[in-house]
């Protein structure tokens, strides 16, 4: 009961101080309530380790690194983005042939990854899962879901596998 009622203080004294704070870095209001009723989630968890002197400072300490987690996930999905773009370039967007073809073209550029990587770049990206839940369905560390992610960008990124896959598709 006493956990309840500390965390109530917690969140009314604090919610809408860490939103605004949140919204100035991230800038959506969406994603900002996203941010911050991470961190409230968080607070439930470890309130009984957090002291009453430094509570204020963890609270925007996380949201601070829940915003930049949020930016860099969503400069790694306008990577993706990009690269989906180069990739199809050439067969344009009309017509429901060249979509296809676009569509074999990044599905032969994810079977070249194992299934591992195959398998964590589908949760982070088409399905839009947090790296630390990916980390934590997959019994891996948080930093290794990371430099996976990040090999498997910059693999799409340099298009090492474009000219193999265009040849294969022919």
């Amino acid at each position: 009961m006493e956990k309840e009622r500390e965390f109530e203080r917690l969140f009314r004294l604090y919610y809408e101080r860490l939103f605004f704070f949140a919204r100035q870095m991230v800038g959506s209001e969406d994603d900002s309530h996203d941010v911050v009723h991470g961190v409230f989630e968080d607070l439930w968890q470890h309130i009984s380790d957090i002291h009453e002197d430094s509570v204020k400072s963890w609270l925007y300490t996380l949201t601070r690194n829940r915003c930049i987690n949020h930016l860099r996930r969503q400069g790694a999905r306008q990577q993706y983005v990009d690269f989906c773009r180069r990739m199809t370039e050439c067969y344009g967007t009309d017509g429901y042939d060249e979509r296809d073809e676009r569509d074999q073209l990044v599905k032969a550029v994810l079977a070249k990854f194992d299934p591992d990587t195959r398998d964590i770049f589908n949760e982070c990206f088409f399905k839009e899962q947090r790296y630390q839940d990916v980390a934590e369905k997959t019994g891996r560390s948080l930093s290794s879901i990371k430099k996976i992610m990040a090999a498997a960008l910059r693999l799409m990124n340099e298009g090492k596998y474009k000219k193999n896959i265009k040849n294969e598709l022919s």
